[in-house]
Parts: C-alpha cells; sequence; structure tokens
C-alpha cells in the first residue's frame, strides 16, 4: 500500500507466502484476492453442507457436512458457524435439546477470538435465554398449582392448616405470594406476576 514494490514483486511476495504457509488461513484469503480460487476450502465446505440443507436433505445427510466443516478447519469462522448450526438443527428440527444444549454449552466456553466470538456469544446467549424460559415455565406452573389447591380449599371448605404439613411446608418455601384473611393481597400479586410474566414473554 506505501508502495514500495511492482506490482510483479509483489505477487512474488504473495505466492512466497502461499508456498510457505500452504495450510495457513491467510495462505487461503491470498489465492482467493489473487483469484487462484473462488473461496477458501472451508467456506467452500460449509456452502456443500449449507446447499444440502436449504436442498432439503435430511438432518442425517447435512449434519455429516457441518461436522466435517469444524473437524477439518477448526479455528476458522466457518467452524464456528457449523457448529452453531449443528446446535440449533438439533434443536429444532432433530427436537434432541439434551444434544443442542450440549454444543451450545461446549461453544459458550470458547476464548472469543476475531473467528469465534459471534457465535460464542450467540451460544451464551441462548443458554441464558433457556434457563430464564425455564425459569419463567416454573413460575407458571407455580402459579397454577396454587390456584388448583386454592379452588380445592373453596370447593372443600378448607382452610391451609387443614392441609398436611408436607403441603403446607412446601406452600411456606416457595416462591408464590401468601394470601392474607380475604385473598385479595395474593391474588393482587398473582395478577401483578402473570403481568410481568406475559410482557417477557411477547414485548421483549
Amino acid at each position: 500500500s506505501e508502495g514500495k514494490y511492482s506490482d510483479e514483486a509483489e505477487k512474488k511476495l504473495m505466492m512466497d507466502m502461499i508456498e510457505t504457509y500452504p495450510e495457513s488461513e491467510f495462505a487461503q484469503e491470498l489465492k482467493v484476492y489473487l483469484g487462484l480460487i473462488e473461496n477458501p476450502p472451508e467456506v467452500t465446505a460449509f456452502i456443500e453442507a449449507e446447499h444440502s440443507m436449504l436442498g432439503g436433505q435430511k438432518p442425517e445427510v447435512y449434519i455429516p457436512l457441518y461436522q466435517a466443516v469444524a473437524d477439518s478447519f477448526p479455528r476458522t469462522k466457518s467452524a464456528y458457524q457449523a457448529r452453531f448450526f449443528i446446535a440449533y438443527a438439533y434443536e429444532y428440527y432433530i427436537g434432541d435439546k439434551e444434544k443442542a444444549f450440549q454444543i451450545y454449552e461446549e461453544l459458550s466456553e470458547e476464548t472469543p477470538s476475531v473467528n469465534s466470538e459471534v457465535y460464542v456469544n450467540l451460544a451464551k446467549e441462548k443458554l441464558a435465554y433457556a434457563e430464564q424460559e425455564e425459569r419463567l415455565l416454573k413460575e407458571v406452573k407455580d402459579n397454577i398449582a396454587y390456584f388448583e389447591m386454592r379452588i380445592e380449599e373453596f370447593e372443600k371448605g378448607m382452610k391451609l392448616t387443614d392441609r398436611p404439613e408436607s403441603e403446607i411446608k412446601i406452600l411456606e418455601e416457595s416462591s408464590l405470594p401468601q394470601v392474607n384473611g380475604n385473598g385479595h393481597t395474593g391474588l393482587r400479586k398473582i395478577r401483578a406476576r402473570n403481568a410481568r410474566i406475559r410482557r417477557r414473554y411477547f414485548e421483549d
């Protein structure tokens, strides 16, 4: 860029770099720059996997192609992208969430770099969202269980003290709102909590 090399000398320098470090990622970029290849090999392999998926092939066909990218070019951007998509495919196309989140977890533990940062952060966000969703679902289930118990009390004319000691303990230790004598305070708390849940689900 400073004009210290003639075009011929510059090209010779690039070819020397390619010959000296033929498998390096930089050498692949030089080959693309010089028009020797259309794409670096890891990009070509990723595109092949992507075409297989978009072409309607089954997961057992395209997942090994993505895995080959990750195995053959482990520190490239394409490799991290392939690993993230493998996890995504297991979660949404195969329905194996345990396998998917194992891959997300492994990816999230990688040290962020120029090539990995985007997919490491996406994996971390995915895990954080799943944890939040699990917590929200537990809150919803707890609220449903609480209402069912209250309905049972009204139908049978029961009081909290009439319940088995084990159930009373569960209520005391849970995060459910405690209801006063007329039930209104607890109901307002439940409605407020449900409103927060709806906002987090549908507005965030």
